[in-house]
């Protein structure tokens, strides 16, 4: 059952994401994290999705993998975004 949750779930690689420092990763989530609390309007949000998107190519993950981690979410973010 645990090898069906991709979400988290390290994914080997050789990019500049895979190699950068653990430390400078962390950082750059939380701030990542603390943004998202300042976005007032829709237009940020686009953006955001860019950056993540610009995130997964740098890091060379393939699709399939992401979405198979984000389909137990689908409920929660279309909630989530019906309500902002």
């Amino acid at each position: 059952m645990l090898k069906d949750i991709t979400i988290g779930q390290y994914f080997p690689g050789t990019s500049f994401i895979h190699k950068l420092d653990p430390r400078i990763k962390i950082i750059v989530v939380a701030l990542f994290i603390a943004s998202l609390f300042f976005v007032t309007n829709f237009i940020p949000y686009i953006f955001i999705v860019l950056f993540i998107g610009l995130v997964i190519y740098v890091a060379k993950l393939p699709l399939k993998f992401i979405i198979k981690g984000l389909r137990p979410l689908v409920f929660i973010i279309l909630i989530t975004f019906a309500i902002n």
